[in-house]
């Protein structure tokens, strides 16, 4: 049975996911912090491309919907 690889992107989201279930504590407590370390810069990549992304929404939504930009 072949295994779906995930790319780095998808990783970072599911990490960030079980961390917010589980609480930074535990999290803390039971996983590396330096294999923790390395995700950060990718999820932190991922925060800043939805940022954008949800600025642009908000922009087209003002200038199709209400006239104003």
């Amino acid at each position: 049975m072949d295994k779906a690889k995930l790319t780095k992107p998808a990783q970072a989201v599911i990490i960030g996911t079980f961390i917010s279930m589980l609480g930074r504590d535990l999290v803390n407590e039971r996983i590396d912090k330096k294999k923790l370390e390395s995700v950060i810069p990718i999820f932190n990549e991922l925060e800043d491309i939805q940022r954008q992304s949800k600025k642009f929404d908000n922009w087209v939504f003002r200038f199709c919907c209400t006239g104003h930009y």
